[in-house]
C-alpha cells in the first residue's frame, strides 16, 4: 500500500515538476522579449512625436483608431518601414512580440483572403506562425476557424520553426467564436481530445523547437484550450472552465492551475465590460501584472 502511495505521489510530483519548468520557460521568453523591445520603443516613441509634431510621414489610418493608438502605429512606421507591407510584416520577428492593437490598427478583415493563401504557401514556411497569429488577430467570421483549425491539425513535420504559434492559436479560435470554435476547444482541454486534435504530427515530434516532447504538447494544447474558451466570452464556457477548479484532484491538477490563470483573464474581461479586446490590448510585457491580482483566489483553491 505504502509503495502504491509513493508511486502515486512521484507521479503527482513530476507532473506539478513539468509544469513548473512550462511556465518558467514561458515567462522567460516573455521577459527576453520585453527586454529586447525596450530599445525599439524607445525609438518609436521618438519617431512618434516627430510624426504627430508634423515633420514625417501621411499616415492613413483606422477611423476607429484612439489619438494614442495613432500615434503609436506612426512611430511603429517610421521605425520600421520596410515591415509596413502584410506581407513584409508577416517576416519579421513576432512571436510574443506583436502588439494586436497594431496589427487591427494597419490591417483589416480584407486582407483575409491574402493571409489565406500565405498559410498554404510554402514560400512563407518560416512565418505561418505569425500568418496565422494575424489571421486569428483582425478575423472576427467564424468561417476562419476551419482555416486555422485545418493548420493546427496538418502535418508540417519538420517546417514548424514555432511550435506555440501553431498551438496557441487555439485562443484566436476562441476569440472569433461560433459553434464550431465551441466544440473543438471543449474538447481539446481533455487529454483523449487534445491528442485527437493533433493526431496526425504529435508523435513523430519533428518540429524544430525541441523543448516540448508529445506529452509536453498535449499539455500546451489542453492550456491553449482553456484560455481559448475563455475568449469566448460565453457563460457557458467559463463555466466549464470553473468546474476544473472546483474538481480538482490528483489526476488534474496540471490542468486545474490553467485553469485558474485562465479564470484571471476571465475576471479581467469581466471588470472590463466583458469586453475581449480590453484583454488583447493588453502590451505583453504588462500581462503578467495584469493577471497577478486576480490569480491568487484560484489558485489557493488547489492543493
Amino acid at each position: 500500500m505504502d509503495t502504491g502511495k509513493n508511486q502515486q505521489h512521484q507521479k503527482s510530483m513530476l507532473k506539478l515538476t513539468f509544469f513548473a519548468v512550462l511556465i518558467i520557460l514561458t515567462v522567460f521568453c516573455i521577459i527576453q522579449n520585453a527586454k529586447a523591445s525596450e530599445t525599439s520603443g524607445e525609438v518609436m516613441n521618438k519617431l512618434a512625436n516627430e510624426v504627430t509634431d508634423g515633420n514625417s510621414v501621411e499616415e492613413s489610418f483606422n477611423v476607429s483608431l484612439s489619438p494614442e493608438d495613432r500615434k503609436y502605429i506612426a512611430g511603429w512606421k517610421a521605425a520600421f518601414p520596410q515591415y509596413v507591407e502584410l506581407t513584409d510584416f508577416v517576416t519579421q520577428e513576432m512571436r510574443f512580440g506583436v502588439s494586436y492593437r497594431l496589427v487591427k490598427g494597419m490591417f483589416s478583415s480584407d486582407k483575409l483572403p491574402l493571409l489565406y493563401q500565405l498559410l498554404d504557401d510554402e514560400s512563407y514556411v518560416p512565418y505561418w506562425g505569425n500568418i496565422a497569429k494575424v489571421i486569428g488577430f483582425i478575423s472576427e467570421d467564424p468561417n476562419t476557424v476551419p482555416i486555422l483549425l485545418k493548420y493546427i491539425q496538418r502535418n508540417d513535420g519538420d517546417k514548424v520553426n514555432w511550435l506555440n504559434g501553431k498551438i496557441w492559436i487555439l485562443c484566436e479560435i476562441g476569440k472569433i467564436g461560433g459553434k464550431e470554435a465551441d466544440s473543438i476547444l471543449r474538447k481539446a482541454i481533455t487529454k483523449e481530445g487534445a491528442r485527437e486534435l493533433v493526431k496526425d504530427w504529435v508523435d513523430e515530434e519533428l518540429w524544430q523547437d525541441k523543448v516540448y516532447d508529445s506529452n509536453g504538447v498535449i499539455l500546451i494544447v489542453r492550456n491553449a484550450a482553456v484560455k481559448g474558451l475563455i475568449n469566448t466570452c460565453k457563460p457557458e464556457n467559463w463555466k466549464i472552465v470553473e468546474d476544473i477548479i472546483e474538481n480538482v484532484n490528483n489526476e488534474n491538477k496540471d490542468i486545474a492551475i490553467l485553469a485558474a490563470e485562465a479564470l484571471s483573464v476571465r475576471d479581467f474581461i469581466v471588470e472590463n465590460d466583458n469586453d475581449i479586446e480590453a484583454f488583447y490590448r493588453v502590451e505583453v510585457d504588462r500581462l503578467p501584472g495584469v493577471i497577478t491580482k486576480y490569480y491568487k483566489k484560484y489558485r489557493e483553491k488547489i492543493k
